[in-house]
């Protein structure tokens, strides 16, 4: 990972530029070889039963797919590309949280869930946004992009963990 400033001054990263394109080859052998020692390693382990880990997350390395329009964000370093992008993640998850239910690719993508109506409080649905969806723009503009399209940022400590999202009125 490299690191550049960008207009605002802030430090942005991003992923090196001689590790892209090996990435971008390597997934294809690395990530279902991977898939086929998960699922051999829950056989055994179901076999054995010596399974107690609760529910497979089988789409755990999901996150590591580095697909054409990803490659090339990853690969331009341009802030406004990075904005755009985000933006259109905050929109989908906006449609998300107002069907009131998360589809597939909330849930695998960036840890939806629903958080509990405490009170007064309405039912919220959230959402974690890793850095892999605002890298290039920055950490605070992107926190500054989801406060300006009515999002509720809930305060992480570590960078790498992402932003949790939440909107707290839902209109439908």
């Amino acid at each position: 990972m490299s690191r550049q400033q960008n207009i605002e001054g802030e430090q942005v990263t991003h992923l090196s530029r001689a590790w892209l394109p090996f990435w971008f080859v390597a997934q294809w052998l690395v990530l279902p070889g991977e898939l086929i020692v998960r699922c051999a390693v829950h056989l055994v382990m179901a076999v054995f039963e010596t399974y107690n880990a609760g529910p497979v997350d089988w789409f755990k390395t999901a996150h590591l797919f580095l697909g054409p329009r990803r490659f090339a964000r990853e690969w331009s370093r341009d802030p406004l590309r990075w904005e755009a992008h985000y933006r259109s993640v905050l929109t989908e998850l906006a449609e998300e949280a107002r069907k009131r239910g998360h589809g597939f690719h909330a849930r695998l993508v960036h840890a939806a869930e629903l958080v509990a109506a405490t009170g007064n409080e309405p039912q919220q649905a959230v959402f974690r946004v890793y850095p892999r969806d605002y890298r290039g723009c920055g950490r605070s503009k992107a926190l500054r992009v989801a406060q300006a399209e009515g999002w509720t940022a809930v305060a992480e400590k570590e960078e790498w963990a992402g932003i949790v999202l939440s909107v707290p009125h839902l209109t439908t």
